[in-house]
């Protein structure tokens, strides 16, 4: 698939600035915020993206999936025009109700009536933030991946600077974070529209609205699903773990967000690829060589990552969450196979029958809800990350065999199969022995197995390359 290679690289550069710009912005909250304040942002950013998923509700999805298919440039226009309509309109419903229910969201949930001015502000984001988010994606699906990424780059650059800017030089405290929030999706607004200016087009087209709203409306319990799910199971953990325990799962969560920038990049990259090229001839063999590909290089990463782990969390000094070593190639694990289904679990996109993204994320919770209730007491600290891993890993197994079997496309792999039996097996490594030199004699087996792997790296991305030409 064309520019697989060249669009990962540029859109990786969007989470590693993001997260950068998170390392740069630490030390400042630090000095001129209080605990108060940070659990105040933490709720409200929580409230705000959740209010901004209602409005998009996977609208930007739809518009992928029929953006290719339309070829007329003059109907895409109409398509993207529809689904910007659907978007303007949830957007004022949702501030709407946002505003009428202020009192009782800052009484009942944020537990603070004087933070009102935070919250005022933080409306007119999740208003500009799900319309930037919406025209986000245009650029993606016209193959603007440079452009796109550029706006996003200098979007976290403003919002650092007016942060910076409101808490060094005004003092304005804890809302200099919203206000820094909203100048940085204004900006990006502004932008989106401009490059996109083409396309907009404020006519209402039924056709297009139906096709939209069909579309989307079976990816929203789905959605649903997943927002509900994460603070539901770590109510669950807070029942049946320690507070220690759960500080050192938090922990361990942070220093695998390392694979988060891998799956913000390739999420990126891949949705629009997918639908360009899922009719084509090539398709199939293309996605098992290039997932086979980013597999191999993910495993790989988690088991070096894993087995250098006692000498990392020296190298930060947080040599009292040590027993994090134990779990963290499980949650590492957790992102795998979040980046995997993306590649292997996607026929549900492509053939309009979305609703079994929904069945697929319910029986993984289901699942793994059961697996909490009659091992909690069972398995530890271990537990708990199988706990947090086993909705993907299903979710994945699940998906991953639909679209085997519906697609007629086989994604085994004996390499991929040993390696990830390996990464399940390091956690009983480590309580066999944390030996330096056993485990850094495995990290060269590793390193010696991805020198070999490099060269089915550059042959896959050859043959990719010349059936192009083909």
């Amino acid at each position: 698939m064309k520019n697989f290679n060249k669009n990962l690289f540029v859109y990786g550069l969007i989470p590693l600035i993001t997260k950068a710009s998170g390392f740069i912005l630490l030390p400042v909250y630090v000095l001129f915020l209080d605990s108060n304040d940070f659990g105040y942002m933490e709720l409200f950013l929580t409230l705000f993206s959740f209010a901004t998923l209602l409005i998009n509700s996977e609208i930007y999805t739809a518009i992928g999936r029929f953006f290719y298919e339309t070829k007329e440039f003059e109907e895409k226009r109409k398509l993207i025009s529809s689904g910007l309509i659907i978007t303007l309109f949830l957007a004022i419903v949702v501030v709407v109700i946002l505003h009428f229910f202020s009192d009782y969201i800052l009484k009942y949930y944020i537990r603070d009536i004087s933070q009102f001015n935070f919250y005022f502000i933080g409306i007119f984001y999740v208003f500009f933030n799900a319309i930037s988010t919406y025209l986000s994606v245009i650029p993606r699906y016209d193959n603007k991946a440079k452009i796109f990424t550029i706006i996003n780059i200098l979007a976290v650059l403003v919002k650092i600077f007016t942060i910076l800017f409101f808490l060094f030089y005004l003092d304005f405290g804890l809302i200099s974070v919203i206000l820094g929030h909203l100048f940085q999706v204004i900006f990006s607004t502004i932008c989106f529209i401009f490059i996109n200016k083409n396309y907009i087009k404020f006519s209402i087209e039924l056709n297009y609205i139906t096709k939209i709203i069909k579309y989307s409306g079976r990816l929203i319990p789905y959605i649903f699903l997943i927002g509900f799910w994460e603070p539901f199971s770590r109510f669950l953990l807070v029942d049946y773990f320690s507070n220690s325990q759960i500080g050192l799962l938090n922990f361990t969560l942070r220093l695998a967000s390392l694979l988060e920038l891998i799956n913000t990049a390739i999420h990126m990259t891949w949705m629009p690829l997918l639908f360009e090229n899922k009719d084509n001839e090539n398709f199939k063999s293309d996605t098992v060589k290039i997932s086979h590909s980013i597999s191999v290089l993910i495993l790989s990463i988690i088991i070096i990552f894993s087995l250098a782990s006692p000498e990392i969390i020296s190298l930060i000094n947080a040599n009292e969450f040590k027993d994090s070593m134990f779990i963290l190639n499980l949650i590492l694990l957790l992102n795998y196979f979040k980046i995997m289904v993306r590649m292997r679990g996607y026929l549900p996109y492509t053939n309009n029958k979305v609703y079994i993204l929904s069945l697929a994320q319910l029986l993984s919770y289901i699942i793994s809800g059961l697996f909490l209730l009659y091992f909690k007491n069972e398995f530890g600290i271990l537990g708990m990350a199988f706990f947090i891993m086993l909705p993907s890993a299903i979710n994945y197994l699940f998906l991953t065999l639909y679209t085997s079997f519906q697609g007629q496309i086989s994604f085994l792999s004996s390499k991929e199969n040993i390696l990830l039996f390996f990464c399940f097996c390091l956690s009983f490594i480590f309580f066999l022995s944390e030996n330096f030199f056993i485990r850094y004699f495995l990290i060269g087996i590793v390193f010696l197995f991805l020198i070999v792997e490099n060269k089915f790296f550059k042959m896959t991305f050859k043959l990719i390359a010349e059936s192009k030409k083909k």
